[in-house]
């Protein structure tokens, strides 16, 4: 299936479909308060096929690992190394068809907190790469850097772009479905004003009208780097009054401590 725009231009492409019977209480199942509810990454187990020995060659490795305890300094140096590995990995025109594979220790959550702030910059940094450059980058966090060997060739065998290795157990990350928490009453954010950063643009600005019209917040602070001269801000600002909220716009960058 190929899906162009007005002009012809191809934006997507399907390479295969697989259909699947649904009876009529699976499409109720997902009806009333679960159709609001909010999703999650859940890491489900996945069955390793038995392949042993060495990666295939058309893999290579890199172990990123934290070697001191200055955190913040860690975080940089490990980011604009492996910045700099997967732009000369992609640039490679010899390496077409070949996999890079990110090796962490510690850097995922999968019930026991994260233990290395380094490696889990590095899986942030990787998940967008993989997004532009899907099957050339792989993402493998394991509690056990050198045990972790016998079974990596299976783990990329698997074809999956993020896998987390705890005591030898594989999982996998899947979209999982939270609990509806119900509607939060009025009032449930409190008496003060409700902040929004980035609340000029679309997301701030489908949040911010969200947050009047289902929740009845009535104090809303909006901040984007233009402040009152960003597009549309003068529009939202006006629309959101109208539903009954005090709405001040602030120019600040966030990114700015200062």
């Amino acid at each position: 299936v190929w899906v162009g725009d007005e002009s012809g231009r191809g934006v997507a492409s399907v390479e295969s479909l697989v259909l699947r019977p649904v009876d009529a209480g699976q499409l109720s199942a997902v009806g009333g308060a679960a159709r609001d509810a909010l999703f999650r990454v859940e890491w489900v187990d996945a069955p390793v096929p038995g392949v042993g020995g060495e990666v295939a060659s058309e893999a290579e490795v890199v172990r990123v690992v934290s070697a001191g305890v200055d955190v913040v300094g860690e975080v940089y140096g490990r980011v604009v190394e492996v910045l700099e590995r997967v732009q000369e990995w992609l640039a490679d025109e010899g390496r077409v068809g070949e996999r890079l594979v990110m090796l962490t220790q510690g850097a995922v959550d999968v019930g026991g907190g994260v233990a290395d702030m380094a490696g889990s910059a590095v899986w942030g940094l990787v998940r967008s790469a993989q997004s532009e450059n899907p099957g050339r980058l792989v993402l493998v966090d394991t509690d056990d850097m050198d045990g972790v060997e016998g079974v990596l060739a299976g783990v990329l065998a698997l074809g999956e772009e993020q896998v987390v290795v705890r005591s030898g157990a594989v999982r996998i990350p899947r979209l999982g479905r939270l609990p509806s928490l119900g509607v939060v009453e009025s009032g449930g954010f409190g008496s003060g004003a409700v902040l929004v950063t980035g609340g000029t643009g679309v997301l701030g600005g489908v949040v911010s009208r969200h947050l009047v019209a289902r929740h009845g917040v009535e104090r809303l602070v909006l901040l984007s780097r233009r402040g009152a001269e960003a597009g549309g801000a003068a529009e939202l600002r006006a629309e959101l009054e109208a539903a009954g909220a005090e709405v001040l716009v602030e120019a600040c960058d966030v990114a700015d401590r200062g």
